[in-house]
């Protein structure tokens, strides 16, 4: 427990915000068992609240919930394992931060003492924004968490560092896209299918296609099926015979094509679940899309 104890006392914050993004806090190395159990949890909960009062919008403070998966995680976390690539890379997965506050507590000269330091991350170069603090008894840390939360925050914010966020997946911009129907004309449920199975497949294809048939087909980009159908008997038996072809205009003028899908099926609805598997297998032609978009 000697070297986990402030993982529960001293883990302080799992991670904190800084000029837009994230410092890790690791726990602290208690050198010579400061803080009893009890002691150690009343002295984080005081530290976290007197963080978050006191920092004016600069920092937020990250859920519990993060820091005990620290804690499951690699209670253990210290300086000198840093250069252990096995571990840096399982702090990645946790903290998911570039700057890490880290430090020791223990007795000097029969006096207790907290030193704080913060560092790169993962190449551990050591920053500007040390903070030492130095004490007679336990109750006087308790009595100093404000001094040394003040301490911490102004050492940062003096030391000029600069901290860049890590830049954010932008959101997918869905282009509008009409839809029209030329020749045999489905159901206004067969024809919605058709619409449904249109839009899965552009997902399939990662299009950022936002279909409406409420759209003008010539005002924009539009998808056209043009479905020539007709009935015919085998053995008695009535089919429905239909070529479908799906056209990929803009502003009225074919960009592409689809193959045509000669399908032969027993009803309507069985048509148009096969123009959908027709649609989902044909990569030549969502391909193309593709580069008609660029």
């Amino acid at each position: 427990m000697k070297r986990a104890l402030l993982a529960i006392t001293l883990v302080l914050l799992s991670a904190f915000a800084f000029a837009q993004a994230r410092i890790a806090v690791l726990p602290f190395e208690d050198m010579n068992n400061i803080f009893t159990g009890n002691e150690a949890v009343f002295f984080y909960r005081q530290f976290s609240n007197e963080f978050a009062n006191r920092n004016s919008g600069r920092f937020a403070v990250i859920p519990r919930q993060e820091i005990d998966k620290l804690i499951n995680t690699e209670a253990k976390f210290q300086i000198s394992d840093f250069s252990s690539k096995d571990k840096t890379a399982e702090m990645q997965r946790v903290l998911n931060g570039s700057v890490i506050l880290s430090g020791i507590i223990g007795r000097v000269n029969n006096r207790i003492k907290i030193s704080v330091s913060l560092y790169t991350y993962p190449e551990l170069r050591q920053l500007p924004g040390n903070v030492d603090l130095t004490v007679a008894r336990k109750q006087q840390l308790f009595d100093k968490i404000p001094e040394l939360v003040q301490s911490m925050q102004n050492a940062i914010a003096a030391g000029g560092v600069i901290i860049t966020e890590e830049p954010k997946e932008e959101e997918p911009i869905f282009l509008k896209t009409g839809i029209a129907f030329e020749g045999y004309t489905f159901t206004a449920r067969n024809r919605q299918n058709v619409i449904t199975g249109l839009k899965d497949t552009a997902k399939t294809w990662k299009l950022n296609l936002d279909v409406d048939e409420g759209i003008n087909p010539d005002a924009g980009y539009a998808f056209t099926f043009e479905i020539i159908s007709e009935p015919f008997t085998n053995s008695g038996v009535t089919l429905i015979k239909a070529d479908v072809t799906v056209y990929f205009s803009r502003l009225g003028r074919t960009l592409c094509q689809s193959s045509t899908y000669r399908i032969i099926e027993t009803d309507e609805n069985m048509t148009v679940r096969r123009i959908a598997e027709e649609m989902r297998s044909d990569k030549i032609f969502f391909d193309k899309i593709k580069e008609a978009l660029k």
